[in-house]
């Protein structure tokens, strides 16, 4: 079982850094370059180049704060293509999915890939921190775009080429090899009203890490050989823990049956973005249709395997489509081995929350709430479940009568209620 977990250890190096991957190949980590005029906006691109599959990095991307201002980070979004390979008597055929950026990923065990990162937040940050995590671990090659960072030019900054640095990194254990990384700095020509008569002077910085001493606070010391130098942030050791759910596609009102004024709509549309929910047509929902017992079973499977890092096998030839989920939840737990009789069947909105409350730890089912009196009795088998569903704020009772209706099948807009406040702790109840 393999999770996302990032232990970070400060490393300040020149000229090599090491990532967690899955191979080593003259693989490097690059900050783009750009010309600008004081006053100016101007974005970076960072990128990999020759990745052999990174798992995940953090790293931290230095400037020049007297000439510039971070001002914002944003995640690259993929949207991929998907091309049939056949097989063609020595290999087996599969699906490649490809981004314009340049990532890709064979297809395996039906679990898509997915890069979750993030950047500093605070504006004027320095160094920016970006923290990238490949959550669905597919061995991801080759060069892709991760981040664009966007700087504000000093209204008066001189004409000059200042250095925009990568200059430290942390790899993290996700049970992969470490591998060597390069780094290629970027750049920002600041061009002036006389810039033909400038002297454009490239920076290149030496990076020295100054720790805290007593009241005063530590700091990155950035120093050019022309004796130019600035200050940037100490960097200090600290845990940082991916999110296992992250919203990986929009909603664009597709589905004429879930819109605005619906109930549900939130519920959908978050299950939708965050890929634990489809549609059951390219126009429709279903949200009062019912859910099956291989459905639910699929959806549990869906979300645990995104929290864990794990995959579930296709269906051999001959078998039902569901038999690889079924198995997969027999062993992990989720369910015990001839719990359901008949998968087809509707599930029931107690047999539902008896397996959802199975597929996280149960420091993921933090209580917010106590249990209010309602029907389900305490004696029965249902009761644990919803106790502590209930109690963290994933199910809820009808509003008025606070009844559960353990014994009613569960439609699949109510099913989408119990995924979003499971993968969204800031949408459960309180």
């Amino acid at each position: 079982m393999k999770k996302i977990s990032l232990l970070l250890a400060l490393v300040m190096l020149l000229s090599a850094f090491s990532f967690s991957a899955f191979a080593a190949d003259d693989a490097s980590a690059v900050i783009g370059s750009a010309t600008a005029k004081a006053g100016d906006e101007v974005t970076l691109s960072l990128t990999f180049k020759n990745s052999p599959g990174i798992a995940g990095a953090q790293l931290y991307i230095g400037y020049d704060s007297d000439v510039m201002t971070y001002v914002s980070g944003a995640s690259h979004s993929h949207s991929y293509t998907g091309t049939v390979v056949e097989a063609d008597g020595t290999e087996a055929g599969y699906t490649l999915y490809e981004c314009s950026c340049g990532h890709s990923y064979k297809s395996d065990g039906g679990v898509a890939a997915s890069f979750y990162t993030a950047c500093s937040t605070e504006a004027g940050a320095n160094p920016v921190k970006v923290v990238i995590a490949n959550l669905s671990l597919k061995e991801v090659k080759g060069d892709f775009a991760v981040a664009d960072i966007t700087f504000k030019i000093s209204d008066t900054a001189a004409a000059g080429e200042y250095d925009v640095s990568i200059s430290a990194v942390e790899a993290y254990d996700s049970d992969v090899a470490s591998v060597a990384f390069g780094i290629k700095n970027g750049s920002i020509t600041v061009k002036g009203s006389s810039s033909s008569s400038a002297t454009v002077h490239k920076h290149s910085y030496k990076t020295t890490v100054v720790a805290p001493s007593g009241t005063e606070p530590g700091y990155t010391l950035y120093k050019c050989s022309c004796g130019h130098s600035y200050k940037g942030d100490y960097v200090y050791d600290e845990t940082v823990d991916a999110p296992k759910f992250a919203k990986q596609r929009d909603y664009t009102g597709a589905f004429v049956d879930v819109t605005e004024s619906h109930w549900f709509y939130k519920f959908v549309k978050t299950a939708y973005e965050y890929k634990l929910a489809n549609g059951t047509s390219e126009t429709k929902f279903s949200p009062d249709n019912k859910f099956t017992v291989a459905q639910a079973l699929t959806a549990a499977v869906n979300i645990h395997t995104a929290y864990n890092g794990t995959s579930v096998r296709a269906a051999a030839d001959g078998e039902a489509w569901y038999v690889p989920y079924v198995e997969y939840c027999t062993e992990y737990g989720i369910i015990a081995d001839g719990q359901f009789a008949n998968y087809d069947a509707n599930i029931t909105r107690g047999d539902m929350a008896i397996v959802f409350a199975n597929i996280l730890p149960e420091s993921e089912y933090e209580a917010v709430r106590s249990v209010t009196p309602s029907d389900v009795v305490e004696e029965g088998t249902v009761y644990p479940a919803y106790k502590l569903l209930y109690e963290a704020g994933i199910v809820s009772g009808d509003a008025g009568t606070g009844n559960f209706r353990p014994d009613d099948e569960i439609v699949r807009s109510e099913a989408c209620v119990i995924f979003t406040r499971i993968a969204v702790t800031s949408e459960r109840a309180k």
